[in-house]
């Protein structure tokens, strides 16, 4: 009863507004862009949904990469340095520190990485060229544990587990567990990559002159969005194109429902921009957004009016 109380009330609000400019200061937002890998800025959509669903910056310490595979195979020796490098090419909402020294009286989370799996077997196959070179991606080196030699297939595992630093304890159900699996395609200048997980599945293929290491990038990138989204509590599912985290999307749809108006018009306007319903984002009910509104219920099957339901969020939310 309560819930349909709101919404008559959202409903009548929306009535007597019309176009009228609501009062509410907007967070910096990056407008979103498409999401995939880092060379298509999933860094900039993670900042933006920081400022949408967190309101203020999160600072992340991120601790040396463990090597606990069971041969304790020989690793790239660069992993900790890519994890790093893709905390701190998020932007202004992820502060990212140094080291322990520098946390103070700072509300920090300690991301705690190890490499659970790392094989290397041989492709032999006969017609093929297998010519597989290492290289050096953006803010990475060369590592003599990569795919460095001709005929072979590695797949890699990566978790992430986050400390609370200010109580101790491990954020709950925030950890992640992501395996990538590198392979030379048929044609010589080409690898193929998948990625499996907890939160999505992905596939990619890169040149040899963006080398291995990018795709090893692109793991940890959609890694970070991951854990990022879990421990702050926004949709990373959108970004990664994986399955919603049914506890987060619970959360999110409940908070829609005590948002103000000019809160709901927000985060609507920004789920339909980063869809690319919508060119910017706004808490008022502009032409240009009613439009989008229109547009976007009409094409999903669903009755074409400006009500702010809890259906149509659930809906831009992936639900």
């Amino acid at each position: 009863m309560n819930r349909i109380i709101k919404q008559l009330v959202v409903t009548i609000a929306l009535i007597f507004m019309g176009c009228s400019q609501p009062s509410l200061t907007l967070p910096q937002v990056i407008e979103p862009t498409p999401c995939g890998t880092r060379y298509s800025k999933l860094g900039e959509d993670i900042n933006s949904m920081i400022a949408i669903y967190y309101g203020k910056p999160i600072n992340i310490l991120v601790d040396a990469i463990e090597n606990r595979t069971k041969e304790q195979a020989e690793l790239p020796t660069d992993i900790s340095d890519i994890v790093k490098t893709s905390f701190n090419e998020i932007g202004t909402n992820v502060n990212t520190i140094a080291n322990h020294n520098m946390i103070g009286d700072k509300q920090v989370y300690i991301i705690h990485g190890a490499i659970t799996e790392y094989d290397v077997t041989e492709e032999r196959s006969k017609g093929k060229n297998y010519d597989v070179e290492a290289g050096k991606g953006k803010g990475e080196t060369t590592s003599s544990g990569g795919l460095d030699a001709e005929s072979k297939k590695a797949q890699l595992a990566i978790n992430f587990n986050p400390e609370d630093i200010k109580t101790g304890n491990f954020v709950s159900k925030a950890s992640t567990s992501n395996k990538i699996t590198i392979y030379q395609k048929s044609n010589a200048s080409e690898f193929g990559f998948s990625i499996l997980g907890s939160g999505f599945g992905y596939n990619e293929t890169i040149t040899r002159s963006q080398g291995i290491h990018s795709s090893i990038a692109v793991l940890v990138d959609l890694s970070v969005a991951e854990v990022l989204g879990k421990i702050v509590k926004f949709p990373y599912w959108i970004l990664t194109k994986g399955e919603p985290n049914r506890a987060i999307l619970n959360r999110l749809n409940d908070e829609f429902l005590d948002d103000t108006i000019p809160q709901k018009l927000y985060k609507i306007s920004y789920l339909l921009a980063l869809k690319g319903e919508s060119s910017h984002v706004t808490n008022s009910m502009t032409p240009s957004l009613q439009k989008a509104i229109y547009q976007y219920k009409k094409s999903h099957g669903m009755r074409a009016n400006l009500y702010l339901s809890q259906e149509f969020y659930n809906k831009l939310l992936g639900g």
